[in-house]
């Protein structure tokens, strides 16, 4: 009797416990960090060496190589040989407050031209692509590219995988959702004044080198990594 009394006194005390917390008021809504990151990527990682249009929404201009090189990283790279050639990718980015780090393995030689990274939002009323986040994908022809940095890839000896950092400036995302981007402002050019949401990354030669032979462009990778939400960072 005394085992079934305590019995029927623990779930007593168990129902009493239920029953009072179904009586508490709903917890308070998520952060708006939280709420507004779901969903958005922490590695943006492009798929140079599978370019294929049909399936990965690139776009280009120019002639783009493609090759099996051990020499390179990941065995291969993606070239590019005249001047002003681009190619690119869309991309969802997000959320406002976040900072991003380009990265971008090229190889660099005595034949090779300037690289410029651009971006341009591409929010649009129309889900072309069928993503979420932000929406569909307005025409690249209805936008304008914003460049971040430019860099030489010249050097005096071919080095496919060169042992310097391939990094460009990261920068931060301040514009209200869906905002058109215009420029990256602030001391150290690193506030994109586009909002969250749809956008296109684009890898672009843009010049030469006063001792360069040409304007070679050979990419194995390219990867945004998102290090922070933090506008204080």
């Amino acid at each position: 009797m005394i085992r079934e009394r305590s019995l029927q006194q623990a779930n007593a005390e168990n129902n009493a416990s239920i029953q009072s917390l179904a009586r508490r008021p709903a917890p308070a809504a998520a952060a708006t960090t939280a709420a507004t990151e779901q969903g958005y990527s922490s590695v943006i990682n492009l798929p140079v060496l599978g370019l294929q249009s049909n399936t990965n929404n690139i776009e280009g201009s120019g002639a783009i190589t493609m090759a099996i090189d051990s020499g390179y990283p990941h065995n291969g790279y993606v070239r590019q040989t005249a001047n002003t050639n681009w190619i690119s990718w869309p991309i969802n980015l997000g959320p406002q407050g976040s900072w991003w780090l380009p990265v971008v393995l090229f190889a660099v030689g005595p034949d090779y031209g300037k690289v410029d990274l651009d971006f341009q939002t591409a929010a649009d009323a129309t889900n072309v692509y069928g993503l979420p986040l932000g929406g569909g994908f307005a025409s690249q022809s209805a936008g304008t590219w914003v460049t971040l940095q430019n860099r030489d890839c010249y050097a005096a000896v071919l080095d496919k995988f060169p042992t310097n950092s391939q990094v460009f400036r990261q920068f931060l995302v301040t514009g209200a959702d869906r905002a058109t981007g215009t420029g990256f402002t602030g001391v150290n050019t690193d506030r994109w004044d586009g909002g969250a949401g749809p956008h296109y990354v684009r890898l672009r030669t843009n010049g030469q080198h006063a001792s360069s032979a040409g304007f070679k462009r050979d990419v194995s990778e390219i990867v945004l990594i998102r290090l922070s939400n933090d506008l204080t960072l």
